[in-house]
């Protein structure tokens, strides 16, 4: 089973430990500094930080054997259990970000389908370690119901004629942040497949990327979004991407999945793609730096 024994996909383990983005309090809990994105130093709890924390120390738990990163793995996995909250509509419970996320626009207090996701897969690895299972996997369906609400109505789920797409940060389709929550619901139906509308659900958000895909070709490269302009990926999103699909094209058989892992691989080692690519960001850069000066933010949109 995916969720209860395997390590995680993502190799955090390479670039979360040790722990660099802050400092570790005298509970095991990272405490990150979001300077990047307030631009002041502010040290928060933030919880995608604390549930990729946790991830990683399992990762590394599951090669070294070693009792101290499976006690941050617990550490950062009760933390997450204590500060589940229910939604202002008690529909489902959530992790919401506490800062705020300038270039969309949201307040402190917005929700992610990326944190809502990997809270998941962070607490399917933590079931069988907990000495309350039915509290754990009560937090868990109640996670899992975030991703049957509409972004319009509070949730981090929008539908399209192709089928539900995940939301990390608004509507703007990142196909990194859709994938990645989509991990937490696939380890979900892997431990529970007589789940079936989580199943019919997961069918739905495959048939909107494996559609939607081609619209994040850009020939030469991969785009971050596709609900703002010029959004290209960095190298490390173009990786992800790639890295993303290559699993999910081998765990569901997608032909299409797999494609485009396969094309944006090539794009890694093609120089001409490569320079294609550089000049890209650096014009997209300009050109929303530009529209910041201007006080027309608000076009970056599509």
């Amino acid at each position: 089973m995916i969720g209860l024994s395997n390590s995680y996909f993502n190799r955090y383990e390479e670039r979360k430990i040790p722990f660099k983005e802050g400092f570790i309090d005298e509970f095991g809990i990272p405490v990150y500094n979001s300077i990047k994105f307030t631009q002041k130093k502010e040290y928060i709890y933030h919880p995608t930080v604390i549930i990729q924390y946790g991830l990683a120390n399992f990762n590394q738990w599951k090669i070294t054997r070693e009792v101290c990163y499976f006690n941050s793995f617990l550490s950062c996995s009760q933390w997450i259990l204590q500060n589940a909250k229910w939604d202002k509509n008690n529909l489902f419970m959530q992790w919401a970000i506490p800062m705020k996320q300038r270039d969309l626009g949201h307040d402190a207090g917005w929700i992610s389908a990326l944190t809502q996701g990997q809270a998941i897969s962070l607490l399917l690895r933590y079931l069988p370690f907990s000495n309350n299972d039915n509290f754990v996997l009560n937090v868990i369906k109640n996670a899992l119901n975030s991703f049957y609400v509409d972004l319009s109505q509070g949730g981090i789920t929008s539908t399209y004629p192709e089928g539900k797409f995940l939301q990390e940060a608004g509507n703007i389709r990142i196909l990194n942040g859709c994938l990645t929550a989509f991990t937490g619901l696939i380890e979900y139906i892997e431990v529970y497949p007589e789940d079936t509308k989580a199943v019919a659900l997961s069918k739905s958000i495959e048939n909107a990327v494996t559609k939607f895909l081609p619209k994040y070709d850009l020939g030469f490269w991969s785009l971050y979004s596709l609900g703002f302009r010029f959004n290209i990926s960095d190298l490390h999103y173009h990786r992800t991407h790639i890295d993303q699909l290559t699993y999910f094209g081998d765990y569901l058989k997608n032909k299409q999945f797999s494609y485009y892992a396969t094309k944006w691989k090539t794009n890694l080692s093609s120089r001409k793609d490569l320079l294609l690519w550089t000049v890209a960001r650096i014009l997209g850069l300009n050109f929303n730096r530009l529209l910041k000066v201007l006080g027309l933010e608000k076009f970056r949109f599509k």
